[in-house]
């Protein structure tokens, strides 16, 4: 998987990028995704105004771009804090990855069951 992190008003400290890997790649990579080579993940942390100190200033958005999906998988979030961005990113692309994969295996099954149709109706 290659992972491209993106900081717009903020800078990206190795302490940032390792988080986004161990908290957004790693759980993604091992549970839903099995052909990792061929897919990109873009992530961009910024901060959302500079004149506010506190409330939701922190925007965390995650792109999962898949070889064989027309569309790229999208999940984003404003928190109050980085890392709480970065959490709730983690949990709503964890859905629409788990989403995306039963949608693609009930389209199996249905192609299935419309390949019996047509050879049994051929006898």
């Amino acid at each position: 998987m290659r992972l491209r992190v993106k900081g717009t008003k903020i800078e990206l400290t190795p302490e940032l990028k390792r988080q986004i890997r161990q908290k957004i790649v790693r759980p993604l990579q091992h549970v839903y995704i099995s052909d990792t080579a061929a897919v990109t993940m873009d992530v961009e942390l910024e901060r959302t105004t500079k004149h506010h100190q506190k409330g939701r200033i922190w925007k965390c958005e995650a792109t999962i771009t898949l070889p064989k999906t027309p569309q790229p998988l999208r999940a984003e979030a404003v928190a109050e804090t980085i890392s709480a961005a970065i959490d709730i990113v983690k949990d709503r692309l964890e859905r629409v990855v788990k989403k995306a994969s039963e949608k693609g295996h009930a389209q199996q099954h249905t192609n299935i069951r419309k390949l019996r149709r047509s050879l049994v109706q051929k006898k």
